[in-house]
């Protein structure tokens, strides 16, 4: 995603397929194991759509990959801290605006969800970004809420973040008992919550 993002990669699937096939070549797998290679057309493709998503093509002029992230987040207990990359960061002028996580998990469950919610509000705190999105990449959802630290008095927002992340579970269950094979976005407006 990265690559596309930075203007290194052409934004083609067939482009994209030559990169996969390029990385996949350099894995080396144990043949104890039996694993197979990932498929590339089908990296190249959900690659492709995701970046098509209305979300994420509002955000395109503005996204910068791989983001280095720092900082104390608040966590319960006291702060913790935070070191890491985030996958992608929109800019409004000198404010951060949307943080982009990309997600390749094909069916996460709701721990999974809760662990990748967990982890977008830890970027949204240290970048005082507003609005993030979880990007499940293979089946173009992207769960999205808006964020307000200025009113977060950690409890109240605990029990918040754990409603979003149930709305979130129970969403991605009826999303996928509704998708069968069909290609689905649902509107991040929907995901949104006020303080």
């Amino acid at each position: 995603m990265e690559e596309v993002l930075t203007g290194e990669l052409v934004e083609e699937v067939g482009q994209f397929a030559s990169r996969v096939r390029e990385l996949l070549s350099e894995f080396v797998l144990d043949p104890a194991d039996g694993d197979a290679l990932p498929d590339a057309e089908e990296i190249a493709a959900t690659a492709w759509r995701t970046l098509q998503l209305s979300e994420i093509a509002a955000l395109r002029t503005r996204l910068v990959p791989e983001w280095p992230v720092y900082g104390l987040v608040a966590n319960g207990g006291g702060p913790k801290a935070l070191a890491g990359r985030i996958d992608a960061i929109a800019y409004e002028i000198d404010r951060a605006e949307v943080v982009i996580d990309w997600k390749s998990d094909v069916d996460p469950n709701e721990t999974d969800m809760r662990f990748h919610a967990g982890q977008l509000e830890d970027y949204l705190r240290a970048t005082g970004a507003a609005r993030g999105a979880l990007v499940y990449m293979t089946r173009g959802f992207v769960p999205g809420w808006e964020f307000h630290p200025a009113h977060d008095d950690g409890k109240k927002h605990a029990a918040k973040g754990e409603m979003r992340v149930a709305q979130l579970a129970q969403l991605r269950r009826a999303e996928l008992l509704s998708l069968q094979g069909t290609f689905k976005v649902p509107d991040m407006k929907s995901f949104t919550h006020d303080e």
